[in-house]
């Protein structure tokens, strides 16, 4: 078969049709500015998943103001937004060793009255697709990657890690359970219009699949929450995408054990940054084995790039092996979509790469 691009290579995964090898893929500069990547090793080393939703929306009453601001020397930003109920207010930040996301110091969600602020900012918003910024990607990226178009996330993820302090959102649902229940159906609603908006868009622009971002570590959502609060919004989003032709991810990336018997009720189409051992509590080969159906694509495990470039390229090969032995390996592939130490790519990106190469046809 004649060598591909890495777009050619993961289009042909994810429509299940004949490849030269795998590909190997990072989230948009997170590791590495691409540019450097490919500089020191060739175009062919590395693909990239670029972030961005294929809807947008516009607000009525409300407002959002940002301003820049310096939290322990780093800089960050402040957002507030303002409705006819009241204002709520975060500050996130930026981390000298984080490339991919700014940390929150402050949530919008402080008290149970500033729930109503939310709702009220929810209920002004009108969604409405996005194809363009969609388009602008794919010719930004060539032959080099694919737009990772987003989701939401669903209710009970989305509280905690965009609105809430998971101390305080502990306490909240103890103290206001239906105050609770109401916000999160009302961030269920939005998410699937979101996933109809985003359908809209497919007629317009050229992608493959959606990711919902949930970042799921199962020892903070719990078995009870994960089936009321993403199961059913999982199942339905994925049955509307099914129906244009779009894979659906989803980015579970901590242990999964204690959800499992769930998630194998779960109709999405693949794991997004799944996280192996030993890193989190679930093995490749116990992964791929018992989600034959799924796309897997997987984080190699973060701990690891502090090993030898030799361990490195063996733990690579492993994760190939045991796919191919236990699973569907044309199903299955590896990328970098968790932080790496910092510097690490150098070693890291060469051997993985290597093992693919040698090992990656599917």
């Amino acid at each position: 078969m004649a060598q591909m691009t890495q777009r050619e290579r993961m289009i042909g995964f994810l429509k299940g049709e004949p490849i030269d090898r795998l590909p190997l893929c990072q989230y948009n500069d997170m590791n590495a500015p691409n540019t450097e990547v490919w500089d020191a090793l060739g175009k062919d080393a590395m693909g990239v998943l670029r972030w961005h939703p294929s809807w947008t929306y516009e607000l009525n009453e409300c407002r959002m103001e940002i301003e820049p601001v310096t939290v322990e020397g780093n800089p960050g930003h402040r957002t507030t937004i303002h409705t006819p109920v009241g204002s709520i207010t975060e500050v996130r930040h930026e981390l000298p060793f984080l490339t991919w996301d700014a940390v929150a110091s402050e949530y919008y969600i402080k008290t149970i009255e500033d729930y109503e602020v939310m709702l009220a900012y929810l209920d002004d918003m009108t969604v409405k697709p996005y194809p363009e910024k969609i388009n602008e990607i794919v010719d930004e990226l060539g032959e080099q990657g694919l737009p990772q178009v987003s989701m939401p996330r669903t209710p009970y993820q989305s509280l905690w890690i965009e609105w809430v302090k998971m101390d305080d959102f502990g306490l909240h649902l103890a103290d206001e359970p239906e105050l609770l229940d109401r916000v999160m159906r009302r961030l269920g609603e939005h998410f699937i219009t979101c996933v109809h908006a985003t359908v809209e868009a497919r007629k317009d622009a050229e992608f493959y699949h959606v990711t919902v971002g949930d970042n799921v570590h199962a020892p903070l959502i719990g078995p009870t929450m994960f089936e009321k609060w993403c199961m059913p919004y999982y199942n339905e989003a994925s049955e509307i995408l099914k129906a244009a032709c779009i894979v659906m991810f989803c980015h579970l990336d901590g242990d999964l054990q204690s959800i499992a018997n769930i998630v194998d009720q779960c109709t999405f189409h693949g794991f997004d940054s799944f996280a192996p051992t030993p890193d989190n509590d679930t093995t490749v080969a116990e992964a791929v084995a018992r989600w034959k159906d799924k796309f897997i694509w997987a984080n190699f495990p973060s701990s690891v790039h502090l090993e030898s470039e030799d361990v490195i390229y063996r733990t690579a090969r492993q994760m190939l092996d045991d796919a191919r032995e236990y699973g569907d390996p044309k199903k299955f592939w590896i990328q970098f979509s968790e932080n790496l130490p910092p510097g690490m790519w150098k070693k890291s990106i060469p051997a993985v790469n290597r093992a693919l190469i040698e090992h990656g046809c599917p």
